[in-house]
């Protein structure tokens, strides 16, 4: 009995992480605009309009990393939890540790990077 029992908790668990993937694929998968040629732009940039796209750019780029960090937590409770119950081992906690630390890097990155275009935009002659 307590063996089926786990064999249904397990199931459940694994078609809640299957249903937050779904959503959260759905989500990522929604269209943007095409980024601009960023080095391009990054060459050129002299306008207000210039450094408010490069900002724009980054702050996309930043919920793109965001949206990373919080998959890989989902990603990680689950694999914590099997690792728990003898199943996933904990190379695959520590793989998504890394993602998280290296997305949420790359986020503040990006954030700052936007501050920083905004700043130039409102310093910027047109």
């Amino acid at each position: 009995m307590a063996t089926e029992r786990l064999h249904w908790i397990r199931k459940g668990i694994a078609a809640m992480f299957l249903a937050f993937a779904i959503v959260a694929g759905g989500c990522a998968t929604a269209p943007e605009p095409p980024p601009p040629d960023v080095n391009r732009l990054i060459e050129t940039a002299r306008t207000r309009a210039d450094h408010e796209q490069l900002a724009a750019y980054y702050e996309s780029e930043n919920k793109r990393a965001a949206n990373a960090v919080a998959r890989h937590r989902s990603m990680r409770q689950y694999y914590q939890y099997q690792s728990i119950r003898g199943g996933a081992g904990p190379g695959l906690v520590a793989h998504c540790d890394n993602l998280i630390r290296s997305y949420q890097q790359a986020a503040d990155e990006y954030a700052a990077m936007a501050t920083a275009h905004r700043q130039l935009a409102s310093q910027a002659k047109e």
